[in-house]
């Protein structure tokens, strides 16, 4: 129904491109426009919680991009927003879509004991100035991408993690949790 981006050309591009009725720089317009029951959100990370919680207060349902928030206090506000608003608010998870996610779930879904997951990673390089690894705009890859591994880890074993380690990178990342 209606496009929304921080330059007008590009939402009317994109309006153009998927038959949008309308194309917007102001997300207000969304927020408002009663014909409009879901909003799906993709913008850059740091304005996940705030797009969220606008949007579900205003009575939409939710489509967020990972990551929900760049720290657990927005995660919560989503949270409470969500769980306030009555309405659906879904995370874009994607790789345990995967058809072989998918038979991997299969195989060990009668599989009991401890579950141990090795998951690496090589990630593409970025410049030095992406704003992926700016931790005000993007807040790191760990939580641009790895979000993705963690989920998929959590629901193929159903089972939250007990440890977390991550290490390696050009800037000498070595984190546990």
């Amino acid at each position: 129904r209606a496009i929304v981006a921080h330059q007008g050309h590009t939402a009317e591009q994109a309006a153009r491109h998927f038959g949008a009725r309308y194309a917007s720089t102001d997300a207000e317009e969304i927020f408002n426009d009663d014909s409009i029951d879901v909003v799906w959100i993709t913008t850059s990370h740091q304005s996940h919680a705030d797009l969220a919680i606008d949007a579900l207060q205003s009575g939409k349902h939710v489509f967020l991009e990972k990551p929900v928030a760049l720290n657990n206090d927005d995660a919560r506000r989503v949270a409470d927003a969500a769980a306030a608003a009555d309405r659906l608010l879904t995370v874009g998870f994607n790789r345990r879509e995967a058809p072989a996610s998918e038979l991997l779930a299969r195989e060990l879904a009668n599989t009991t004991g401890p579950f141990q997951i090795v998951y690496r990673v090589l990630g593409d390089h970025l410049p030095d100035d992406h704003w992926l690894d700016d931790l005000v705009l993007g807040g790191g890859r760990i939580l641009g991408e790895g979000v993705h591994f963690f989920d998929w880890m959590s629901w193929l074993t159903g089972e939250r993690p007990t440890l977390v380690h991550a290490s390696g990178g050009a800037k000498g990342l070595d984190f546990t949790a």
